[in-house]
C-alpha cells in the first residue's frame, strides 16, 4: 500500500493547526502569556476539538480500508441442519406424519369476488402438539 498520500494529509492537518496557533499570536508576545487570555483559550480550545474530530473523521475511511474484508464480515451463518426423518409421535403416542408432508387446500383469488376461482395454497403442518377438539 502507498503510505505517501496519507502521511501527505496528516502533514496538511499539521500545518493548518499550526499555522492557525500562528496566526492567533500577537508579535513578540511569548506563548505563555498568549495561552493565558480566555478568549484565546476558549476558541483554541475549540479549534482544536474541530481540528481533532476533523482529523478522526478524515482517518475513518484510510482506518476502515487497512482492515481487509471489513464489509464482507459479520454474523456468522448457522449450517442448515436437514429435517427429521423417520416416525415421530406425538405427546399422546400417534404416530406423526413427516414433516416434510406437504399439504394443500383451494384458496380463493379474491374474496369479494368468487367469480375469479381459487388456486392450490401449498402449506406445511407440524402435527406434533395438535390435540382434536381443542379451541
Amino acid at each position: 500500500m502507498n503510505d505517501v498520500p496519507i502521511i501527505n494529509g496528516i502533514t496538511g492537518i499539521i500545518a493548518v493547526v499550526g499555522a492557525a496557533v500562528r496566526n492567533s499570536l500577537i508579535p513578540g508576545e511569548p506563548i505563555k502569556s498568549f495561552l493565558d487570555r480566555d478568549s484565546v483559550r476558549s476558541s483554541f480550545v475549540t479549534k482544536a476539538l474541530h481540528m481533532w474530530v476533523l482529523t478522526l473523521l478524515l482517518l475513518a475511511p484510510i482506518v476502515r480500508a487497512a482492515i481487509p474484508n471489513a464489509m464482507l464480515r459479520g454474523i456468522p451463518v448457522l449450517p442448515k441442519l436437514a429435517a427429521l426423518e423417520g416416525s415421530r409421535t406425538s405427546p399422546n403416542g400417534t404416530t406423526l406424519p413427516p414433516i416434510t408432508t406437504t399439504y394443500h387446500f383451494d384458496q380463493l383469488v379474491d374474496h369479494n369476488n368468487t367469480g375469479l376461482g381459487t388456486f392450490q395454497q401449498r402449506y406445511w403442518m407440524n402435527w406434533e402438539f395438535y390435540e382434536p377438539g381443542m379451541s
